[in-house]
């Protein structure tokens, strides 16, 4: 898939400027229009960035005879040579874009898949990366995921020389890499990207905690399909066990006959096979004593 530019339609997109952006956009519909601000720089011999007189006068007053600033496929020369645009996330992007990744350690797997769409989608920078880790992990699953990443890219160097190592590949600071055509920057960050994906598959597996799904008691005017709700949420966030196998549904129901509330729990107990008995019967049975409850305090 080609890099693609993070911008959209925007306002400032329907400025005309000579310039040459990261590539097409994506597809809105994973990534919904977000608002954006756009910086503009032209490389300088420093290694700064600079906005030229020619591109400042461009966006104050658009000319007819220019490329628009969407959508451009093919490099675009002005007077002072190739200018690159870098799109800089807004706070509405880290929320779609944090909403999309969802919690890496309740699914590391949607995470990970999702960051790897996001990389494919768009032409990221060192930066954007920061922001988009900063934003989404945790700094303990951050840490967890930069260590497994560098342990990849020492891994990947014994047979693959071209690959950096260590914090080279993946930095902890801005390293200023050079994105423009002539520079080894996009390099840099590809490699810094497949050093994360391992590391994020590294060290997703998922931690069990059992004691999670104790701590999930029945309220006494709580709807059992609301508790079980509950319940099937936490042994899927905090296991390994899938509720729609045999296994998985055995200790749901196991969970959910022990921690009803009192009245429901002295019922359930009376279910002949326990806890192999189906699901939805367990859930008629509750609602039997849940209903009946509600009658007795109505005739009261």
């Amino acid at each position: 898939m080609g890099k693609k530019d993070l911008s959209t339609s925007r306002p400032q997109r329907d400025q005309k400027v000579t310039a040459c952006v990261l590539g097409e956009t994506s597809d809105s519909s994973l990534y919904p229009a977000l608002r954006l601000t756009l910086t503009f720089g032209a490389e300088t011999p420093g290694g700064g960035s600079s906005s030229p007189p020619w591109l400042s006068s461009l966006l104050a007053k658009p000319e007819a005879n220019h490329p628009t600033l969407k959508r451009l496929q093919e490099p675009v020369a002005g007077p002072e040579g190739l200018v690159r645009v870098h799109v800089p996330f807004s706070l509405q992007d880290l929320s779609a874009i944090e909403k999309r990744l969802g919690s890496f350690s309740a699914d590391p797997t949607q995470y990970t898949k999702e960051f790897q769409y996001l990389a494919q989608a768009y032409s990221l920078t060192w930066h954007d990366i920061h922001v988009i880790l900063t934003s989404t992990l945790t700094p303990e699953e951050r840490e967890r995921i930069q260590a497994s990443a560098r342990e990849h890219a020492d891994q990947t160097h014994m047979t693959d020389p071209t690959m950096p190592v260590g914090a080279d590949a993946v930095p902890a600071a801005n390293p200023n890499w050079n994105y423009q055509l002539a520079g080894n920057g996009h390099r840099r960050r590809d490699q810094m990207i497949q050093c994360l994906l391992a590391g994020m598959r590294a060290t997703s597996t998922k931690s069990v905690n059992f004691n999670k799904l104790q701590e999930i008691i029945q309220d006494p005017d709580e709807n059992p399909t609301a508790f079980l709700s509950r319940l099937t949420e936490a042994l899927t966030q905090y296991t390994r066990l899938d509720p729609t196998t045999p296994a998985g549904a055995t200790v749901l129901a196991t969970y959910f006959i022990s921690q009803s509330a009192p009245d429901t729990q002295k019922k359930l107990k009376k279910a002949e096979d326990g806890p192999q008995t189906p699901m939805a019967d367990l859930v008629k049975m509750a609602f039997k004593v849940f209903n009946g409850r509600e009658e007795a305090q109505e005739q009261q």
